[in-house]
């Protein structure tokens, strides 16, 4: 059986490399593309304004001014659908679910640089093990630290977004006076989580 190139074997690491470092940073990218799409971006703005209205208006004015689908028209469509006596604890419902969701990818920017620098060191240990190019070996590594460290950007900006949103949120509650008994969003910075009952210690 004949034997591939030396250099032939090189490409086919290269090419394993951007391969490996491409769906690392897609997987990481897709926790930031979702947190962005939770919200609709205007809530510090919505919150201002609802606490400026009568709060018999407030709940109908979110609704109205709200993108559909968003967690701001979410809140205000569940709680507008129940009676007042039940609208804290719709509302607590709907911030835990945003938890969750929040929650539900935070690991994947991570995981997936150690997955782009694992499979840089992995590959340059295969270059040099079989005595191929070391200036091959080097760019190996330096493609999947360099994707590890977009990845870990990308976690970074992710995190960020996400802190600023529960934050949001827990203003925009406020401003609808319609903090339940769990008390969400004052327990800890980071305000929207998951209501006290659930969570471990």
């Amino acid at each position: 059986m004949p034997h591939l190139p030396i250099h032939a074997i090189s490409i086919v690491f290269l090419v394993l490399s951007v391969v490996f470092s491409a769906i690392a940073v897609l997987l990481a990218r897709a926790q930031l593309v979702r947190v962005t799409a939770l919200s609709s971006g205007q809530t510090h703005s919505l919150a201002k304004k609802i606490a400026r209205l009568p709060e018999a208006e407030r709940l109908s004015e979110l609704r109205r001014k709200a993108p559909s689908g968003s967690i701001e028209w979410r809140i205000a469509d569940e709680a507008l659908g129940v009676d007042a006596s039940n609208r804290a604890a719709v509302v607590d419902s709907v911030l835990a679910e945003v938890a969750l969701e929040l929650e539900a990818r935070a690991m994947w920017p991570r995981a997936a640089a150690r997955i782009a620098g694992a499979s840089g060191v992995l590959l340059m240990a295969l270059e040099l093990a079989l005595r191929l190019d070391v200036v091959v070996a080097v760019i190996l590594l330096l493609v999947g630290l360099f994707s590890a460290i977009v990845c870990l950007t990308i976690d970074r900006r992710a995190s960020a977004i996400s802190l600023e949103l529960r934050r949001s949120i827990d203003a925009l509650v406020d401003a609808l006076e319609l903090r339940g008994s769990a008390d969400v969003g004052r327990r800890q910075t980071s305000s929207v989580s998951i209501p006290r009952r659930s969570r471990r210690r």
